[in-house]
């Protein structure tokens, strides 16, 4: 799956900033840094995502 469509955000082309609210902005850049965070694999944790992994998981 695409990173934009992941985390719900628009393709480039699509994207309109001047018409995103703040509030709305504020939302899909909290989506972003929990995709980034714990969805998308890490090359440190051999890359396997962090919500995925043995050693980190529940």
């Amino acid at each position: 799956m695409h990173l934009a469509a992941s985390i719900g955000v628009a393709e480039p082309s699509q994207a309109k900033p001047s018409q995103a609210k703040p509030s709305q902005a504020r939302a899909m850049i909290g989506r972003w840094i929990r995709y980034y965070n714990e969805e998308r694999p890490h090359q440190f944790l051999g890359y396997v995502a962090p919500r995925a992994h043995p050693a980190l998981a529940g």
